[in-house]
């Protein structure tokens, strides 16, 4: 889950993490972003050709991406979740459950989860003398 707010324009300057966010996506893992997250997916180069939402902020940069913009509070691509805001919370979450019962991550426990918190612990909580 790529998360909303001011998150993800740190993220998305993150090499690790966009590579990483590739490699979730050609594994056809679950892939989900809320809110600003899909601007995650963007720098990524994972939006062409796909349909997604986000905040309506973030629309411009979707589209601009190579997405279909729908505005709708979930909206699944094969295995892309994306969602817009606070209140598209529980279908996003309702989405990304019913996303993960149909994969083999929730059966076993997949070593790229691992990789995945490291990297976003190390990007949202950086040592002080690398905060600038």
């Amino acid at each position: 889950m790529i998360p909303g707010g001011r998150g993800p324009a740190k993220l998305r300057q993150n090499q690790g993490i966009l590579e990483f966010t590739r490699e979730i996506d050609s594994a056809r893992k679950p892939l989900a972003a809320i809110c600003h997250g899909p601007q995650v997916l963007a720098a990524a180069d994972l939006l062409k050709g796909r349909t997604a939402t986000s905040f309506f902020t973030v629309s411009p940069e979707v589209k601009h991406a190579g997405a279909r913009y729908v505005n709708r509070p979930v909206v699944i691509d094969v295995n892309l979740i994306t969602s817009r805001m606070l209140k598209d919370i529980p279908a996003c979450i309702d989405a990304l459950f019913t996303t993960l019962v149909t994969d083999e991550l929730i059966l076993h426990r997949h070593p790229a989860w691992n990789k995945s918190l490291t990297l976003f612990r190390s990007c949202m909580n950086p040592s002080p003398a690398s905060r600038v």
